[in-house]
């Protein structure tokens, strides 16, 4: 099975205090970074199969049972560690923990 290598993990600061608030959010936002472990990328399947092959950023979106949707994205640079993100779309992947 094809695995990515995500890194580190932040947080957007809004994304860490509705984890906080919901137990159903914080589940979601586990199962959504284990699918881009695991390079299940929804609807972005094969936008990011092309970037994975080629050691790009990855960027996936993913909606939680209750309506919202996250961007999760994983930067790969061949000199340092991969780092992922996870924000609301509109954060655009910026001011993370």
């Amino acid at each position: 099975m094809k695995q990515t290598k995500i890194g580190y993990v932040l947080l957007s600061q809004r994304i860490a205090d509705e984890m906080t608030k919901s137990r159903q959010f914080s589940e979601f936002i586990g199962d959504s970074i284990g699918r881009q472990l695991r390079c299940d990328w929804g609807d972005k399947k094969e936008i990011n199969d092309k970037a994975y092959a080629k050691q790009h950023r990855i960027s996936a979106m993913y909606k939680s049972p209750g309506g919202q949707q996250i961007m999760i994205i994983t930067e790969v640079d061949k000199n340092l560690m991969p780092r992922t993100s996870v924000v609301f779309p509109e954060e655009g992947g910026f001011n993370c923990l």
